[in-house]
């Protein structure tokens, strides 16, 4: 099971939270929007999924497959955490403004200067995280940290978390939800962090599908009921079945 380099990537984000650090508690799943009406950025919420009991005890009892899923859940619900870095602490200062969601926050941070940036279109927000200063021995300069789009209607979004010292983003998410409430999401790691590439479908009665392409060519195909049963099948480079499995 090489899940190596999404566990690399997640690392390098855990280290971005705390150099960042974050602002909020505020997880609504409703669409984006000035928080409370104020002279605030848009907020990003995302979906958290919901992981059958079934799922959660095989894993627990070591299933490979339930395990695998297991680990790209957590990650995937990281996210709505994730995205509250796009909220200004308490006491950033607002540079500019065009209106209650555009405009420039920055604040400073253990000698680092952070710059948060809103735009707004006719149907989406832009917001693009930066850093200037010296933190931990780096000097930066304008380095872009994160950067997302979003609809307003909450329905679609892609958030990238890039590497300040490369410049290229280290993991990005995207995702959208249907009419129906059918979730989907892909996650990228990109090729410095084991440039593996997961998709997840999340129907609206909690039953699921995982497609994992890892960056040794290999792959993973793991599928679940609602009531959280489900089965998994490994393959090699050349696609061929080496392992499957499952669990109820």
């Amino acid at each position: 099971m090489r899940i190596n380099g999404f566990l690399k990537t997640l690392m390098f984000v855990l280290t971005l939270s705390l150099f960042v650090g974050c602002s909020s508690d505020d997880e609504d799943s409703n669409p984006t929007g000035p928080e409370n009406g104020g002279d605030n950025p848009p907020t990003i919420n995302v979906k958290t999924i919901t992981v059958p009991q079934a799922m959660q005890n095989a894993a627990n009892n070591g299933d490979p497959g339930a395990a695998t899923a297991m680990t790209y859940i957590n990650l995937a619900n990281s996210l709505p955490a994730y995205a509250q870095f796009f909220n200004p602490p308490e006491g950033a200062a607002k540079l500019s403004s065009t209106s209650a969601v555009e405009g420039e926050w920055t604040w400073t941070q253990d000698g680092a200067t952070f710059t948060l940036t809103s735009t707004e279109t006719t149907d989406s927000y832009l917001l693009t995280l930066t850093v200037d200063g010296t933190f931990n021995g780096t000097t930066y300069s304008g380095q872009k940290l994160m950067e997302s789009t979003v609809s307003k209607d909450g329905n679609t979004g892609e958030l990238f978390f890039y590497d300040p010292d490369a410049g290229v983003p280290a993991l990005t998410f995207n995702w959208q939800i249907e009419s129906d409430g059918t979730y989907h999401l892909e996650m990228v790691a990109g090729a410095d962090y084991g440039g593996a590439t997961v998709e997840m479908t999340i129907n609206p009665d909690n039953s699921g599908t995982l497609n994992i392409d890892t960056a040794d060519g290999g792959s993973w195909h793991i599928q679940w009921a609602s009531d959280g049963s489900g089965s998994w099948t490994q393959y090699d480079a050349g696609g061929n079945p080496i392992d499957s499995g499952s669990w109820s």
